[in-house]
Protein backbone atom coordinates (compact mmCIF):
# COMPACT_ATOMS: atom_id res chain seq x y z
CA UNK A 1 0.00 0.00 0.00
CA UNK A 2 1.62 3.18 -0.50
CA UNK A 3 2.56 5.46 1.63
CA UNK A 4 1.72 9.63 0.81
CA UNK A 5 4.31 12.11 2.65
CA UNK A 6 3.19 15.98 3.05
CA UNK A 7 7.01 17.00 1.65
CA UNK A 8 5.80 20.37 2.04
CA UNK A 9 5.27 20.01 5.63
CA UNK A 10 9.00 18.29 5.81
CA UNK A 11 10.37 20.97 3.54
CA UNK A 12 9.23 23.43 6.21
CA UNK A 13 10.61 21.50 9.09
CA UNK A 14 14.27 21.20 6.74
CA UNK A 15 14.51 24.94 6.38
CA UNK A 16 13.94 25.61 9.95
CA UNK A 17 16.62 22.83 10.85
CA UNK A 18 18.62 24.67 8.85
CA UNK A 19 17.89 27.92 9.95
CA UNK A 20 18.59 26.79 13.55
CA UNK A 21 22.12 25.09 12.07
CA UNK A 22 23.42 28.30 10.76
CA UNK A 23 22.33 30.29 13.77
CA UNK A 24 24.36 27.93 15.96
CA UNK A 25 27.22 27.95 14.36
CA UNK A 26 27.99 31.43 14.25
CA UNK A 27 26.76 30.69 18.37
CA UNK A 28 30.03 28.41 18.49
CA UNK A 29 32.39 30.30 16.72
CA UNK A 30 31.68 33.69 17.08
CA UNK A 31 33.64 35.90 14.74
CA UNK A 32 36.89 37.95 16.84
CA UNK A 33 38.16 41.06 15.46
CA UNK A 34 40.86 41.19 17.52
CA UNK A 35 42.62 39.88 21.28
CA UNK A 36 40.04 40.51 24.14
CA UNK A 37 40.66 41.51 28.06
CA UNK A 38 39.07 39.92 30.62
CA UNK A 39 35.61 41.45 32.08
CA UNK A 40 37.25 41.81 35.49
CA UNK A 41 40.15 41.44 37.69
CA UNK A 42 41.11 41.26 41.19
CA UNK A 43 45.07 41.88 42.59
CA UNK A 44 46.58 39.75 45.13
CA UNK A 45 47.76 43.38 46.25
CA UNK A 46 48.19 46.72 44.55
CA UNK A 47 50.62 49.47 45.06
CA UNK A 48 48.93 52.71 45.52
CA UNK A 49 48.29 54.32 42.64
CA UNK A 50 48.70 51.44 40.71
CA UNK A 51 45.31 49.71 40.30
CA UNK A 52 44.74 45.61 39.44
CA UNK A 53 42.28 47.02 36.86
CA UNK A 54 45.03 48.70 34.92
CA UNK A 55 46.19 45.26 33.47
CA UNK A 56 43.25 45.11 31.62
CA UNK A 57 42.33 48.85 30.94
CA UNK A 58 42.23 50.03 27.02
CA UNK A 59 42.60 53.24 25.17
CA UNK A 60 45.72 55.43 23.96
CA UNK A 61 47.49 54.90 27.67
CA UNK A 62 46.78 51.34 28.19
CA UNK A 63 50.43 50.29 27.52
CA UNK A 64 51.58 52.79 30.27
CA UNK A 65 48.86 52.55 32.93
CA UNK A 66 50.40 49.43 35.16
CA UNK A 67 49.13 47.26 37.84
CA UNK A 68 51.96 46.57 40.30
CA UNK A 69 52.06 44.53 43.20
CA UNK A 70 52.54 46.27 46.52
CA UNK A 71 55.94 44.46 47.73
CA UNK A 72 54.27 40.55 46.79
CA UNK A 73 57.62 39.31 45.12
CA UNK A 74 57.02 35.96 43.51
CA UNK A 75 53.73 35.72 45.68
CA UNK A 76 51.87 38.59 43.37
CA UNK A 77 49.16 37.41 40.98
CA UNK A 78 46.19 38.41 39.04
CA UNK A 79 42.61 36.54 39.64
CA UNK A 80 40.64 37.22 35.86
CA UNK A 81 37.51 36.59 35.01
CA UNK A 82 35.53 36.41 31.39
CA UNK A 83 31.96 36.91 30.26
CA UNK A 84 31.50 33.45 29.64
CA UNK A 85 33.93 30.49 29.02
CA UNK A 86 36.69 30.65 26.36
CA UNK A 87 38.84 28.66 24.59
CA UNK A 88 42.37 30.22 25.29
CA UNK A 89 44.63 29.61 22.47
CA UNK A 90 47.31 32.70 22.93
CA UNK A 91 48.77 35.15 25.43
CA UNK A 92 49.91 38.88 25.16
CA UNK A 93 51.47 40.32 28.27
CA UNK A 94 52.85 43.61 28.42
CA UNK A 95 54.87 43.94 31.26
CA UNK A 96 55.35 47.23 33.53
CA UNK A 97 56.62 49.78 31.57
CA UNK A 98 56.64 52.49 34.11
CA UNK A 99 58.71 51.15 36.65
CA UNK A 100 61.16 53.54 38.32
CA UNK A 101 58.84 56.18 37.48
CA UNK A 102 55.13 57.66 38.10
CA UNK A 103 52.35 55.62 36.80
CA UNK A 104 50.65 56.28 33.28
CA UNK A 105 54.22 57.73 31.81
CA UNK A 106 56.17 55.86 30.20
CA UNK A 107 59.91 55.02 32.00
CA UNK A 108 61.14 51.74 30.98
CA UNK A 109 63.16 50.14 34.01
CA UNK A 110 63.15 46.46 34.40
CA UNK A 111 63.60 47.11 38.27
CA UNK A 112 60.52 44.90 38.59
CA UNK A 113 60.16 43.12 35.40
CA UNK A 114 58.91 39.76 35.27
CA UNK A 115 60.53 36.61 34.13
CA UNK A 116 58.56 33.48 34.62
CA UNK A 117 54.75 33.93 34.79
CA UNK A 118 52.41 30.68 35.32
CA UNK A 119 48.33 30.81 34.18
CA UNK A 120 45.95 28.45 35.50
CA UNK A 121 42.11 27.94 35.30
CA UNK A 122 39.64 27.33 37.72
CA UNK A 123 36.42 26.14 38.23
CA UNK A 124 34.61 28.92 39.71
CA UNK A 125 34.37 33.00 40.87
CA UNK A 126 36.33 31.74 44.14
CA UNK A 127 39.33 30.61 42.55
CA UNK A 128 39.80 27.44 45.11
CA UNK A 129 39.80 24.51 42.59
CA UNK A 130 42.17 24.26 39.79
CA UNK A 131 41.89 22.55 36.44
CA UNK A 132 44.50 20.79 34.81
CA UNK A 133 47.78 21.85 35.41
CA UNK A 134 49.13 25.43 35.29
CA UNK A 135 51.16 27.04 31.96
CA UNK A 136 54.24 28.01 32.42
CA UNK A 137 56.41 30.78 30.30
CA UNK A 138 59.58 32.26 30.60
CA UNK A 139 60.52 35.71 29.21
CA UNK A 140 63.48 37.25 28.28
CA UNK A 141 64.53 40.75 29.87
CA UNK A 142 64.57 42.90 26.80
CA UNK A 143 67.79 44.23 25.49
CA UNK A 144 65.89 47.56 24.71
CA UNK A 145 63.47 49.48 26.68
CA UNK A 146 63.13 52.40 23.99
CA UNK A 147 59.14 51.72 23.60
CA UNK A 148 56.02 49.87 25.12
CA UNK A 149 56.73 47.27 22.77
CA UNK A 150 59.70 46.30 24.19
CA UNK A 151 58.03 45.15 27.20
CA UNK A 152 55.45 42.84 25.44
CA UNK A 153 55.61 38.69 25.23
CA UNK A 154 53.36 36.47 23.17
CA UNK A 155 52.72 32.98 24.52
CA UNK A 156 50.61 30.01 22.66
CA UNK A 157 47.98 28.52 24.70
CA UNK A 158 47.66 24.93 24.77
CA UNK A 159 44.04 23.40 26.06
CA UNK A 160 43.81 26.26 28.24
CA UNK A 161 39.81 26.61 28.42
CA UNK A 162 37.50 28.36 31.58
CA UNK A 163 36.45 31.27 32.72
CA UNK A 164 38.34 32.39 35.75
CA UNK A 165 42.10 32.31 35.35
CA UNK A 166 44.85 33.15 37.91
CA UNK A 167 48.20 34.75 36.25
CA UNK A 168 50.78 34.32 38.77
CA UNK A 169 54.41 36.00 38.96
CA UNK A 170 56.62 33.19 39.35
CA UNK A 171 59.97 35.03 38.88
CA UNK A 172 61.11 38.81 39.01
CA UNK A 173 63.57 41.48 38.85
CA UNK A 174 62.02 43.13 42.14
CA UNK A 175 59.47 43.32 45.27
CA UNK A 176 56.53 45.19 42.66
CA UNK A 177 55.91 43.12 39.74
CA UNK A 178 52.98 44.02 37.80
CA UNK A 179 51.46 44.12 34.47
CA UNK A 180 50.62 47.13 31.77
CA UNK A 181 48.23 44.99 29.73
CA UNK A 182 47.29 41.24 29.47
CA UNK A 183 45.17 40.23 26.37
CA UNK A 184 44.11 36.90 24.95
CA UNK A 185 43.09 35.15 21.65
CA UNK A 186 40.36 33.02 22.79
CA UNK A 187 36.70 31.78 21.16
CA UNK A 188 33.95 31.43 23.47
CA UNK A 189 32.93 27.38 24.28
CA UNK A 190 29.13 27.00 23.70
CA UNK A 191 26.84 26.09 25.92
CA UNK A 192 25.05 22.36 25.74
CA UNK A 193 21.51 23.90 24.86
CA UNK A 194 23.85 25.63 21.44
CA UNK A 195 25.54 22.38 21.01
CA UNK A 196 21.67 20.62 20.87
CA UNK A 197 20.75 23.40 18.48
CA UNK A 198 23.17 22.65 16.52
CA UNK A 199 22.46 18.52 16.44
CA UNK A 200 19.12 19.46 14.98
CA UNK A 201 20.29 21.58 12.69
CA UNK A 202 22.47 18.74 11.08
CA UNK A 203 19.71 16.40 11.37
CA UNK A 204 17.78 18.62 9.03
CA UNK A 205 20.57 18.40 6.66
CA UNK A 206 20.81 14.65 6.56
CA UNK A 207 16.75 15.56 5.69
CA UNK A 208 17.78 17.20 2.78
CA UNK A 209 19.80 14.37 1.63
CA UNK A 210 17.03 11.70 2.22
CA UNK A 211 14.93 11.27 -1.15
CA UNK A 212 12.60 7.75 -0.72
CA UNK A 213 12.62 5.77 -4.07
CA UNK A 214 9.85 5.36 -6.22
Amino acid sequence: MPRYIDWSFKSALVRCALGLAVVSGFAVAPARASLIHPASVTGSSSFPGYPDSDAIDSGPNSLVSDWASNGQGTSSFLDMTFSAAEHLSQVVVVDRTTSGGPNNTFFGGLFDYTTQFSLQTFTDASFSTPTGSPQIFNKPTPGSTASPADFSFSGTLSGLDGQFLRYSVLAANGSNPGLADIQFDATLIPEPFTLSILGAGLLGLGAVRYRPRR
